[in-house]
């Protein structure tokens, strides 16, 4: 059977820096009646600031500008790609999808099929295996995942409503996690291994692990999100577990044996029990999210792509892939570089 590889990958940084520093002004009255001295938002999360797009920019835009730039580097036929998904969690409209939209800008042909895909920060991950069985069963012979995430204005408004000085310590904490998240843009092309023509970083194994009962420890809309942080964290790395003692059971490389993780991006305390739960030595992960927040879906793509641009991988490197959603779900993912 062919290997699925992936043939290239670009990402695109969100133009403008928010410091964590400058989101706690806005809400200095209330962070200082809570008791919160100055620089809480790094100490409790370890990201010291992220990326926002520029006011107005919409989800489909910011998805082009990573596509377009990977396209044109690989200088592919855009009529041979006969598969787009978009897994962004943000998204301009309920209808139509960002993959219309991006469909047309990119001048793909008639015959490729455009989905939007929403799984929350498991998204990329989704999408890759879709579009993985679409080669495997020899639908298409190459397919892209565009992904842009923006964090601008749940930020403004989560901020705007902070800083009221009657909200309560009470409120303010389950929204904490929104003042984390950051913006950008990443975009892969995957092939089969003898349709390759650039990179070929060949996807080895993956698998799912699910544990469904905590669906609700945070949700959120266009406006608000809500996370029992602490639960989350105690529930989520249980599941992490059993995630990493399937792989060792199943996967023919692992552990040790292992020279790059990257991470599901969440925080530094998330990191540290992740360091506890799995033993993998801290200075082996790749850790993006101190400069550019939470970015969901697009967090591990963006954590490879930044590995190989420092030199942290590089041909033949054996990279495990973590991914988590909400409620939740696990995925790891083995890559051969």
């Amino acid at each position: 059977m062919s290997k699925i590889v992936i043939d290239g990958m670009e990402y695109v940084e969100a133009p403008e820096i928010l410091t964590s520093l400058e989101i706690e002004s806005r809400m200095a009255h209330n962070s200082e009646r809570f008791g919160l001295s100055p620089g809480y938002i790094e100490a409790m999360s370890g990201i010291r600031e992220r990326r926002i797009w520029e006011p107005g920019k919409l989800v489909w835009d910011a998805a082009i500008l990573s596509a377009e730039k990977l396209l044109q580097r690989l200088n592919i036929d855009r009529s041979e790609i006969g598969c787009l998904i978009n897994p962004s969690v943000s998204r301009d409209y309920v209808e139509p999808t960002i993959t219309i939209m991006v469909h047309n800008a990119l001048g793909l042909g008639e015959r490729c099929m455009n989905l939007d895909i929403n799984n929350a920060c498991m998204g990329f991950t989704s999408a890759v295996e879709v579009i993985s069985n679409m080669l495997r069963l020899g639908q298409i012979k190459y397919g892209l995942i565009v992904n842009a995430e923006s964090s601008r204005d749940v930020i403004d408004i989560t901020t705007k409503r902070l800083a009221d000085p009657e909200i309560g310590l009470e409120d303010f904490i389950p929204e904490f996690a929104s003042l984390t998240l950051g913006s950008g843009s990443v975009s892969m092309l995957l092939c089969r291994e003898e349709d390759a023509r650039f990179d070929g970083h060949v996807i080895e194994e993956t698998m799912v692990a699910v544990d469904s009962r905590y669906g609700m420890l945070c949700y959120g809309d266009h406006n608000q999100m809500r996370c029992e942080a602490h639960t989350m964290l105690k529930k989520g790395l249980e599941l992490v577990k059993r995630t990493w003692d399937i792989c060792m059971e199943e996967f023919e490389v692992w552990g040790d044996q292992i020279d790059r993780f990257v991470p599901h991006q969440v925080s530094m305390p998330h990191k540290k029990a992740f360091v506890q739960t799995t033993g993998v030595p801290m200075e082996k992960l790749e850790l993006i999210f101190p400069e550019y927040g939470n970015t969901g879906p697009i967090a591990w793509p963006m954590g490879l792509a930044v590995a190989e641009r420092k030199k942290n991988i590089g041909p033949g490197s054996k990279v495990a892939v973590f991914s988590m959603g909400s409620g939740f779900n696990s995925s790891c993912m083995r890559i051969t570089w």
